[in-house]
């Protein structure tokens, strides 16, 4: 009579079972990689802020249960010391055998605590309280002629919602010569409140006077004008053989387009010993425009372009390249 013996092992993404096999008996050694992710991915408290109920991390999910109470729309109230308890996971592949006591941490809590080889953790967080909003810079962009009204933005601390005076261009944009005033809403994010601001302490870029209401912020514009555009360098580099052609181009003041002629079908890369013809199309952006451009005023490479009208955004500029 004799005994068999043999072993083997098998891998799979960082399980390792070994099977061991002697006689009739069998001994399976399940290993799995130790949870090593100590932090919490769990929001502190603030008051009217919705509180995170599950979570997922790499190595384990989690679900949370709050007390005390909450308010009647499931926010956390004001003034109140949260606790959360924490129950985790592990995802196949992982154990929380591994874990020391007091192992995890939680952003903004005041103590975190779990038993050893345990995922039941105790986080007991600072009573919640609102702060004062402190960006009192408004990101509203002045009107603009020809320029489209911000009717909303956002910041860290606030949301604002924006009604605009006087009538619009037909197109909806800002009109020229036209007083414009703002009516702003702020609504602050949970956690924050306008309590503590003090009166008229919010500015706002371009306005000639900002005033606080009851419930709302005034911004006064003078009417907005356009300016003559300035930039006559245009940004379209020569042609050069072999060179790809520049198409379209950007400067602070309008947009352009450029069509390339050749004569033939224009394949985009310039060739040698050839004539090219740019048509170049100007866009003033709003708050510019071409009026009191004079005639043949834009440059190309330090060059002014030969066919280009007063007033116009419509250029025809001459090229050749070499052989």
């Amino acid at each position: 009579m004799f005994k068999t013996f043999f072993s083997f092992k098998i891998f799979f993404r960082g399980l390792m079972v070994i099977l061991m096999v002697f006689g009739f008996t069998a001994c399976i050694e399940l290993l799995l990689s130790p949870v090593d992710i100590d932090t919490i991915p769990l929001p502190a408290p603030v008051p009217d802020g919705t509180p995170v109920a599950n979570f997922e991390t790499d190595q384990y999910t989690g679900t949370v249960t709050w007390s005390p109470r909450l308010a009647r729309d499931g926010t956390f109230l004001d003034r109140m010391v949260y606790t959360a308890k924490i129950t985790l996971d592990p995802i196949p592949g992982y154990t929380l055998s591994n874990v020391s006591a007091n192992f995890f941490r939680v952003v903004g809590a005041t103590s975190v605590s779990n038993n050893a080889g345990s995922g039941e953790i105790t986080a007991v967080f600072p009573e919640t309280s609102y702060t004062a909003i402190s960006i009192l810079d408004l990101p509203l962009p002045a009107p603009v002629a020809g320029g489209a009204p911000v009717r909303d933005f956002e910041t860290y601390e606030y949301t604002g919602t924006v009604e605009w005076s006087s009538p619009f261009a037909a197109d909806g944009t800002f009109r020229e010569r036209t007083l414009y005033s703002a009516w702003i809403n702020l609504s602050p994010k949970p956690g924050f409140t306008l309590d503590g601001v003090g009166l008229n302490s919010f500015r706002v870029d371009g306005a000639t006077s900002v005033t606080a209401g009851i419930d709302y912020i005034e911004a006064i514009y003078w009417p907005p004008g356009v300016r003559t555009i300035t930039v006559l360098e245009l940004p379209v580099p020569p042609p050069v053989t072999g060179a790809t052609a520049v198409t379209k181009f950007e400067t602070l003041e309008y947009t352009g387009t450029v069509d390339w002629i050749d004569g033939g079908s224009f394949s985009g890369t310039f060739k040698p010993g050839t004539k090219y013809t740019a048509v170049i199309k100007l866009t003033p952006k709003p708050g510019y425009t071409l009026r009191g451009v004079r005639a043949r005023t834009f440059r190309i490479a330090g060059k002014r372009v030969a066919h280009q009208r007063a007033n116009s955004g419509y250029i025809q500029a001459d090229f050749s390249t070499g052989p």
